[in-house]
Formats: C-alpha cells, structure tokens, sequence
C-alpha cells in the first residue's frame, strides 16, 4: 500500500481530522504523521526534529504524555506492516469513541442520569473484563467514560454545595482554595472478582456516594487531614458519621492522632508483608529447583520488592536487616538449589523469632497456620 492510499484510509476511517494542517498538536493528527513514517526510519528522524523545533517536545516525550491519559499508543516502526498500523488506528478509534458520554433521554435531572449513567458504564466494564477474549481498547475506553461521568458529576454536583455551605469552609471559614470533601468515599467500593489474580473494584451505591449529604466544603489543609490515613482509620472505626460529627472530630484534632484500631491494621499488614515475601522466595528456589531460571530471576524480583517493605518494619534490629540482606544476596547468585534452601530457612527464623516478640499470641498463631496453608499450595507447583 502507498503513501497516497494509506492517506485515503486515514480519511475514510475519521481519524484523520485536519491532514492540511502540518504540525497541528491534535492527536489524530500526530498519530496520523506517525503512521506516514512506516516504512522509512530517515523520514521518522526529520519529523521528529521538525516537532521539536516547532512544539519543542520530542516524539518520546509526546508518547508518555498520551500514556498518562490512558490512551492505547505505542511507537510505530518500520518494521510494522501498513495492516497493522491501521489496525492499531481503529483500536485507539474504538477506544475514542467508547470514551464518550451520550446522555439518556428523559425527564430526569442531569445528575441522575449521569449516575445511571455511572452504574451502567461499570456493569459494562465487568461483564467485558469477564470475557474470554476481552478488547483492551474497549476496557480503557470504559474506564476513560466513568472518569468522564465523574468529572461532570463533579462540576455539576460543587456549585450546590458551595451555596449551601455559603462558600466557606465548613471546619475553620475559610474561603480560599476550597475543595469539595466526601464523608465516604473509597471505602464504598466494592470487589467484582474476575479470575483468581484480578479483581475490579465499582460503586454499586453510587447514588449514596454522590448525595449531597455524603459531601461538605472543605480547604485545602482541612480536607488534607480529613483524608489523611489517620482519619480514614477513625471514621472507619466509628461507623457511619454525620456531617455534624464529623466536622466536630475534625475541629477537636483527634484526627491528627492515631486511632486505637491503627494497631491492629499495622499489626495484620505486617504479617501479610512476612508471608508474601515467604511466598515469593520460595517461588524462586522452586523454579530454579524445575530449571527455570527465567521464572526464578522474576520471583527474585519480587523478593526484593517485598525486602524492601520489610526492612523498613522497626521490629527488625540493624543488624539481623544486615544479617538477611548477605543472605540474600547469596540467594540472588542462584547457587545449587540445596544452599538455597538452607538460607531460607535461616532467613525464616531470622524473622519469625523477633516477629513472635513483637506480635500477640492469638494473632501469631493464626499467621503461622496461615503460612503452613501457604506453605502446602506451594508444594503442589
């Protein structure tokens, strides 16, 4: 296919919008230039050097900057065929056009129907991300449509609560930067478990989520500490809250402080660190154990990942984190699968001795039962 047809199917599939216009920053336009650049790596070059004259931003920098906004791109080389160059057109089409927001009819208020609107979009999400043969570009233009959704919720919703919070701050009366506060927020969301590895999280209440009872005006420092992992752990801990009350807990400070339920969450996310970081390492030597040094090396990974969580815990004296790290780093050497497993074990006791100090009994003991179990799905790999 030449130039001058590929041009024409440009045309004919809507993507090009103004092909006159050299240099024009609008996205199908650049992806246009780009798929014009197929078959030769000079012409690529020139009009990459043209772009940073005139925009002054380079191709790679124009690429990450449409990879922030979720859209479907990658760089298109000589190497790729024209098929495949027009096949990555309709998908980004696709997702543009799932992207956008088409109202329902009726007599309904707008926010209404973009709340139904909301729900709809999520049902659609899951039952596409259930399927077999799911299109990616549908999904993120799904997702892209309920960040849409919100946004002119937003913008809809902030102007009626300003007015009747006499667009003050509702904490300390303050009238600059104002942000709009919500009483529940994250902790709405709801599981959808897709496979055994993913789940998608949606807003089943989303009517509640956007009421304007669940929203308040708040500044920008009050809404910092509103929103602070102090605070969420204290409205978690005392329930339902009504605006009143919550205004009252956040004027006293105690938001600032930390809530008696904090411990029992450090306590159950450090144990939860210790037996991912047991899962992966014993991944890796049994890979390596199976001659699969690709899979070991991406397990090894993982373990210093999960170190790095670790060793931040203060249960941990400087000297048993230095003891660990050697260990380790002969594990990461891939040594003879024997060696490697006698470090583990003593990188277990290393941590499970000072963790048990740390830990209550009953909470202990339900992490070792919960590491046994582990422990035995693991042998059956």
């Amino acid at each position: 296919m030449s130039e001058t047809e590929l041009r024409e199917k440009l045309k004919e599939s809507g993507f090009v919008s103004h092909p006159d216009l050299p240099g024009n920053p609008n996205f199908a336009h650049f992806g246009f230039k780009l798929a014009l650049c197929v078959y030769s790596r000079d012409q690529y070059q020139e009009l990459e050097l043209n772009e940073r004259v005139k925009f002054n931003l380079g191709f790679h920098q124009r690429f990450a900057d449409l990879r922030l906004k979720r859209w479907q791109c990658r760089m298109i080389y000589k190497e790729d065929s024209v098929e495949e160059t027009l096949n990555h057109i309709d998908e980004i089409i696709i997702q543009q056009e799932t992207a956008k927001v088409h109202m329902p009819k009726g007599p309904e208020p707008t926010h209404k129907k973009l709340i139904k609107l909301l729900k709809q979009t999520d049902e659609a999400l899951i039952s596409e991300e259930k399927r077999r043969c799911r299109r990616r570009s549908i999904i993120w233009g799904l997702k892209d449509r309920r960040k849409n959704i919100e946004r002119r919720l937003h913008t809809l919703i902030k102007p009626a609560i300003l007015e009747r919070d006499s667009n003050r701050c509702r904490a300390c009366g303050s009238v600059e930067n104002l942000e709009l506060a919500r009483l529940s927020g994250r902790d709405m969301a709801k599981p959808e478990q897709i496979t055994r590895k993913r789940t998608v999280w949606h807003y089943p209440d989303a009517e509640k989520r956007w009421a304007e009872e669940n929203m308040l005006m708040l500044c920008g420092d009050c809404h910092k500490i509103f929103d602070s992992l102090n605070a969420i752990f204290w409205r978690r801990d005392l329930g339902n809250l009504s605006i009143d009350q919550a205004l009252e807990l956040l004027q006293s400070g105690r938001l600032k402080q930390r809530p008696p339920c904090f411990e029992r969450y450090a306590l159950a996310t450090r144990c939860s660190g210790v037996k991912t970081f047991f899962k992966v390492l014993r991944k890796a030597i049994i890979f390596h154990k199976k001659d699969n040094p690709k899979q070991a090396r991406l397990y090894l990974g993982h373990v210093k990942k999960n170190w790095r969580f670790i060793s931040k815990e203060t249960f941990l004296p400087k000297e048993l984190r230095e003891k660990i790290e050697n260990s380790l780093q002969e594990i990461y050497r891939l040594g003879s699968t024997v060696e490697m497993e006698k470090i583990e074990q003593e990188i277990r006791d290393n941590i499970m001795k000072p963790l048990e100090q740390n830990v209550p009994p009953e909470v202990f003991s339900k992490f070792k039962d919960a590491l046994l179990k582990q422990d035995k799905v693991l042998l059956t790999i």
